[in-house]
């Protein structure tokens, strides 16, 4: 298995959105997880920000994890990380 880590690309935001989505809204119960944040560009209007860093994770090319991480805070590392249902053994997506 091929596993990297880069910068996410313009063309993964979509399938960032839905996993984030579907990975926030699974961990707070809700019937629809897809429709965690209702209309808002969670991840479209970070991606550009100055202070944030979007990262991504892709296993043989396909996204499985987008990552909005702020620069230059020292606590960067504890922020979570949602994965898809895809990745790993787990029967619905989470957070870590």
């Amino acid at each position: 298995m091929d596993v990297t880590i880069g910068p996410l690309q313009v063309n993964d935001v979509d399938a960032a959105d839905r996993i984030f989505r579907l990975a926030f809204g699974t961990r707070i119960g809700l019937p629809d997880p897809t429709k965690f944040g209702g209309d808002t560009a969670l991840i479209r209007t970070r991606l550009n920000a100055r202070h944030i860093a979007a990262l991504g994770a892709y296993v043989e090319g396909e996204l499985v994890g987008p990552a909005l991480l702020p620069t230059g805070v020292p606590w960067a590392s504890t922020v979570r990380c949602p994965y898809a249902p895809t990745c790993g053994t787990r029967v619905s997506p989470g957070i870590y």
